[in-house]
């Protein structure tokens, strides 16, 4: 465990042993080194990791501290294969998610890792041939998120969600106005993808998308969630409604899901481009 501190000058080390039983006669136990690091010391952090790693496994880094200076990110990170975190505990700090997708090593962000629910019905929708016309007739994508308390920040659910879309179907933001994207589809058709935000006392989330045909065709889809994820698609006057189960979100069930089930991080990395090119737009358009 590498603990920014805002005293002494030197590198301090605490060395402890977490055990836990696996049966009556039998304990799984690992050796826990907290390195308390001060501004003037983060040039040595390398140094000591690197002493201190096993050969031939690979480095990991589980980032939680959102406060953590970018020079000590900046020292840490070369050394990483794999960064675990949660983008929706550093909604205010932008500069380290940029700073994060600016390397090669590879980025499981647990709140991508909650939405795959949601992108799994959105691909069930267009992989029915009913359905194909869908994206031809697209006006309007609208996500919904709630918020933990007040404020204007945008959840970075709803963002990668947003920049998911945009990159799969292949949507070009070009203009931000008042809390909607005008955007083009490759067949230069307009298209407005707006962000709404509900202040809630629960943790931010995804609440709900809406993805609507252009007016007279007839077509939308949407998709809410409840106990379960409801995708509900109206098409030419008929009805159809299923559901999804949601598990847990929090980040040690996704990291969970993670290592025992998996969950594809193919795509992540140009959504999450896309979410931050939006948050440039939102800057520049407001």
């Amino acid at each position: 465990m590498v603990a920014p501190t805002q005293t002494g000058s030197d590198l301090e080390a605490q060395i402890s042993a977490r055990c836990h039983g696996i049966s009556k006669s039998e304990h799984v136990c690992a050796e826990v080194v907290r390195v308390s690091v001060p501004a003037s010391a983060v040039d040595a952090v390398p140094g000591l990791l690197r002493a201190n790693s096993i050969p031939g496994m690979q480095a990991e880094m589980l980032l939680l501290d959102s406060q953590v200076e970018p020079n000590l990110l900046e020292a840490i990170m070369p050394m990483c294969e794999v960064i675990y975190f949660d983008s929706s505990r550093f909604e205010r700090r932008l500069d380290l998610v940029t700073q994060l997708a600016g390397g090669k090593w590879q980025l499981v962000d647990t709140q991508w890792l909650a939405l795959g629910a949601w992108r799994d019905q959105v691909r069930a929708i267009y992989d029915k041939p009913a359905f194909n016309e869908l994206l031809a007739n697209l006006g309007e994508i609208e996500i919904a998120a709630q918020v933990e308390g007040a404020g204007d920040i945008v959840p970075a659910s709803a963002l990668l969600m947003a920049g998911w879309l945009i990159d799969r179907l292949n949507i070009k933001p070009v203009a931000y106005k008042a809390g909607v994207f005008d955007c083009r589809l490759q067949v230069k058709a307009p298209v407005s993808v707006r962000l709404r935000t509900m202040e809630s006392s629960s943790p931010s989330r995804l609440s709900a998308l809406s993805m609507l045909g252009r007016k007279g065709s007839g077509m939308s889809v949407y998709f809410e969630r409840n106990d379960k994820l409801i995708t509900t698609v109206e098409l030419g006057g008929e009805k159809f409604k299923f559901s999804k189960a949601l598990e847990d979100d929090s980040m040690p069930a996704s990291l969970k899901h993670y290592f025992t089930i998996g969950e594809s991080t193919l795509n992540y990395r140009r959504s999450l481009a896309q979410a931050l090119q939006l948050t440039a737009l939102m800057k520049r358009g407001s």
